[in-house]
């Protein structure tokens, strides 16, 4: 015979929260800003499409400053982050984006370094930034470098994370 626990039932269906994409688009996640995008086929949007293999977001021509890009969650909630992960994607075989770093902000302004990373100069090369479960209002991407000047390409920007009120 099964003998249940009601106490320990009770814990683990309140601990059943699973992370989730909290910048994608289809949950809600919006993208609030972005310093340039190369235009149609290779716009900023692409970073939170839910697609990792592709050439996604491309630079203007020989970016001179770091390119930002600053995400909110679903309805403008906060959530519990628990790592980052950015997705290289095809760079179309040569526009690899180089060093990035995540940023997280709790108050919607002020922004903290959360890590930084270095993607290989391959297509489909990914980082993983671990956030450290720091509760935020909004996550920013930043590509500070990238293996060529004319074009950096970045295919997506995840952030696992719980949505909280």
């Amino acid at each position: 015979s099964v003998v249940h626990d009601t106490a320990v039932d009770m814990v683990v269906s309140l601990g059943a929260a699973v992370p989730e994409n909290v910048v994608l688009a289809s949950n809600g996640g919006v993208l609030e800003s972005f310093t340039t995008e190369y235009g149609s086929g290779w716009v900023a949007s692409d970073l939170n499409n839910g697609v990792t293999n592709e050439d996604g977001w491309a630079s203007t021509a020989n970016p001179s400053v770091p390119q930002e890009f600053v995400f909110s969650f679903s309805g403008g909630s906060s959530a519990i982050l628990d790592q980052a992960v950015i997705h290289g994607g095809l760079g179309e075989g040569q526009y690899y984006s180089k060093d990035v770093e995540v940023w997280t902000s709790a108050d919607g302004s002020n922004y903290t370094l959360a890590g930084s990373g270095v993607l290989a100069n391959s297509s489909n090369a990914t980082v993983t930034i671990d956030l450290g479960d720091v509760t935020a209002q909004k996550a920013k991407l930043v590509v500070t470098s990238g293996y060529r000047t004319d074009y950096w390409e970045i295919a997506e920007f995840v952030v696992d994370g719980i949505l909280v009120d």
